[in-house]
């Protein structure tokens, strides 16, 4: 049947009426239909989380320790591997479940700002600052807010690396959670020694 196909389309020629036009591969994503490999990464990213360049010119100015820094401005793109992440990369795991929680799918929105636990933690550091903040659950939105109003650059700088700080040291809990059998403990994620997150001294 295949062959028969087959030859049947070799027999047949398509026209218009210039004549025969041979075949050719179009980029349906680009007004113009050509592909190039700018508008393959514009299309691609578009699966992403598009920073703004306004707030990479600000997150690279912080100070904080290399690795806490490249950690956090991967939870800002969406681009660190939450269980969502890897299932949309076609990575077959046991459960999609957060395990600070148990109960809700585990995603980069989830697990750092809307988890019951990572909640908490941020309670917890807002208390010891002495602030009342209401924070978003974007990871670009909470980092632009992580910060009370009216601050020179210096201090709003200090806020960013603290907003850092909390990121990693959740992050870092999470992994103990789920590689090292650890339990969930608020208390070990605010004044965890030796970490490039919150407790480090």
């Amino acid at each position: 049947m295949v062959v028969l196909v087959m030859q049947l389309l070799d027999n047949k020629r398509l026209t218009r009426e210039g004549g025969v036009k041979p075949d050719n591969w179009i980029w349906r994503d680009v007004d113009n239909l050509d592909f190039s490999v700018k508008t393959a990464y514009k299309s691609l990213m578009g699966e992403m989380s598009i920073v703004d360049e306004d707030l990479f010119v600000v997150f690279r100015t912080l100070k904080t320790l290399p690795s806490a820094h490249f950690m956090a401005w991967r939870v800002i793109c969406n681009v660190i591997p939450t269980k969502d992440n890897l299932s949309r990369r076609g990575i077959i795991l046991l459960s999609d479940r957060c395990p600070l929680c148990g109960v809700e799918e585990e995603s980069v929105t989830h697990l750092f700002f809307e988890c019951r636990t990572s909640w908490r933690i941020w309670g917890m550091c807002l208390e010891w600052l002495g602030f009342i903040l209401v924070l978003h659950r974007d990871p670009q939105m909470n980092f632009r807010m992580f910060k009370p109003i009216g601050l020179n650059h210096a201090v709003t700088r200090c806020w960013g690396s603290i907003w850092v700080g909390i990121v990693s040291e959740i992050w870092n809990h999470r992994n103990r959670v789920v590689f090292e059998n650890g339990r969930v403990d608020l208390v070990e994620v605010f004044t965890h020694k030796g970490r490039p997150g919150l407790g480090s001294q």
